[in-house]
């Protein structure tokens, strides 16, 4: 009774205070030009094995989305929370969230009052200070890699070497990379806390969140190599990366395939033992990557174009559940791609389905080594 009286009280309030910023209309928009033009939708290619997969399951791939016009917007006074929105009396700056369409009303109503009410964490500087990632960037090895560093090159063009907000606690691999941009002065946000920036850089999303543009993925790459020392692409690996020592989304029938992931020569891998320089270099002599959806496959973002990436993917396709963010980075990448659709082993709920462990068909998977390696079949 008291849960219900709650949601209908926060009900409520989050009305009347969306009400309230409504009357001041929507905040879209910033002093700051345009530094990348707008893109039109272009065509997607299916995966490389489609015509093997389910017809409602393939039907899902191959629709791009347009690209609007990229800026970095300069904000006076703006305040942001920990994981990456901004907003300022009432209103929410909606290109802060926009690459997210389904979290605006997460980050609406009452939300907004913690302009006033939250944890503040003030930032004494007369300095431009730079924002560049989003609400799921915070501790998500994707979301930093893909979204937040393409906008790191956007800042750098406007604001070089200016502070970083980011979130804590603060992985090295964040350290690493925003330095390697030429960011070394972060400024961390205290998990649930709320700064106020006297003067703010927001650079827009690349593109809509699981999509990406291909020239500044590149370019992050390329970065991201100079700054290791790795002057080019080198060596034949196949590399299985395994998510056993993971709690979601693991393999349960591994085992089963170890004899014909050595048949076909290759190595198991776990991510999580690797620093991110080690994962860098091992994806620059990889040839052939395999993998769990995951954020292990963020590190294709480090192969050679027309190297190819298998994604074993729950079989699902419940809007909740499937995500071809991996589809798209791949072709952004230029690489080939195999989708191979697998079985979930949770239940009806749609956050368990995501985070489902997953069993592989040992033949499908064989029929896409086929494929990919006919001299060895």
């Amino acid at each position: 009774m008291k849960a219900r009286i709650y949601r209908l009280a926060k009900q409520v309030s989050d009305g009347g205070i969306r009400a309230l910023g409504g009357l001041r209309g929507s905040w879209t928009a910033a002093d700051g030009p345009a530094l990348l033009p707008a893109v039109p939708a272009q065509p997607v290619p299916l995966p490389r094995n489609a015509d093997q997969l389910p017809a409602d399951f393939r039907a899902l791939f191959g629709h791009g989305i347009a690209l609007a016009e990229r800026r970095v917007h300069r904000l006076h006074r703006a305040v942001v929370s920990w994981h990456g929105v901004v907003f300022q009396h009432l209103r929410l700056f909606l290109p802060s969230v926009w690459a997210t369409p389904r979290l605006p009303p997460e980050f609406d109503g009452t939300f907004l009052l913690r302009q006033w009410l939250g944890r503040r964490h003030d930032v004494a500087t007369a300095e431009v200070v730079g924002l560049a990632h989003g609400p799921w960037a915070a501790g998500n090895y994707y979301h930093w890699l893909v979204d937040t560093l393409p906008r790191l090159h956007l800042l750098q063009r406007t604001h070089p070497g200016c502070p970083l907000l980011v979130p804590e606690p603060i992985p090295a691999y964040v350290r690493q990379t925003a330095a390697m941009f030429g960011f070394e002065r972060l400024v961390p946000l205290p998990a649930g806390a709320v700064a106020r920036v006297p003067e703010l850089a927001m650079p827009d999303y690349p593109a809509p969140s699981g999509f990406q543009d291909g020239s500044l993925s590149l370019a992050s790459r390329n970065r991201v190599m100079e700054a290791l020392g790795i002057a080019g692409f080198a060596g034949q690996r196949r590399v299985y990366v395994s998510r056993s020592r993971q709690r979601l989304r693991r393999l349960l029938n591994e085992t089963a395939i170890e004899p014909l992931l050595t048949q076909y020569g290759f190595e198991t891998l776990y991510f999580e033992e690797l620093s991110f320089a080690e994962q860098v270099r091992l994806m620059t002599e990889t040839t052939v990557l395999v993998g769990v959806h995951g954020a292990n496959l963020t590190n294709m973002l480090f192969m050679r174009p027309g190297a190819t990436v298998v994604e074993l993917m729950n079989r699902s396709t419940h809007a909740e559940v499937f995500n071809p963010c991996y589809y798209y980075l791949a072709n952004a990448l230029q690489l080939s791609y195999y989708c191979l659709p697998c079985q979930g082993t949770s239940g009806e709920d749609h956050w368990q389905a995501n985070n489902s462990d997953l069993e592989v068909e040992y033949a499908a998977l064989q029929r896409v080594f086929a494929n990919i390696f006919p001299s060895d079949f």
